[in-house]
């Protein structure tokens, strides 16, 4: 009775290794690297709202029930662009900026947005995770910002501060 109960545990621990290692394969044919996830899209700006707020941090031990120090932490500035897509059936109305831009109504730009879903694997010595794509969302984040006029063609060029996050390395 031990010996069966014995196999039967051994083929389960092997049938959950086959298991993992085909998921594992099959993340592996589906992800991409981040920067092969960033899309770049055209559009027409119809408002913009730049914002900015301080943050504050905890400076020493949490007292509970008591008074917590706090310092100051500097400044957020995050920019909201409403847009109209120029080029294709888009359903972004929307682009979040982290950082300040200059965009104002009217402006044609190209929005760079990284475009991708995360899966994670937890079952592995290291922990991984794994990038592939998804389709738009309505409201989507700009790492970079192009202005074009109609006429002298580029113009302006902004990346936010979570630009690095997505793109190599690159010379301007």
């Amino acid at each position: 009775m031990s010996s069966s109960l014995s196999s039967s545990y051994e083929e389960m621990k092997k049938r959950m290794r086959d298991d993992k290692a085909e998921e594992l394969e099959r993340l592996k044919l589906l992800c991409k690297p981040l920067e092969q996830l960033v899309v770049s899209e055209k559009f027409t700006v119809a408002a913009v709202l730049s914002s900015s707020h301080g943050t504050r941090f905890l400076s020493g031990p949490i007292a509970v029930g008591g008074h917590n120090p706090t310092e100051d932490g500097g400044h957020v500035c995050k920019t909201e662009i409403m847009v109209t897509p120029l080029e294709n059936a888009s359903p972004v109305k929307k682009l979040m900026f982290n950082g300040f831009s200059a965009a104002r109504a009217g402006d044609t730009i190209v929005a760079r947005i990284p475009r991708y879903k995360v899966e994670e694997t937890y079952w592995s010595e290291r922990d991984k995770k794994f990038y592939s794509d998804r389709p738009y969302k309505e409201e989507e984040e700009a790492i970079e910002i192009l202005f074009f006029s109609s006429k002298e063609g580029p113009l302006r060029r902004e990346r936010s501060i979570t630009y690095k996050n997505f793109v190599k390395a690159e010379r301007d």
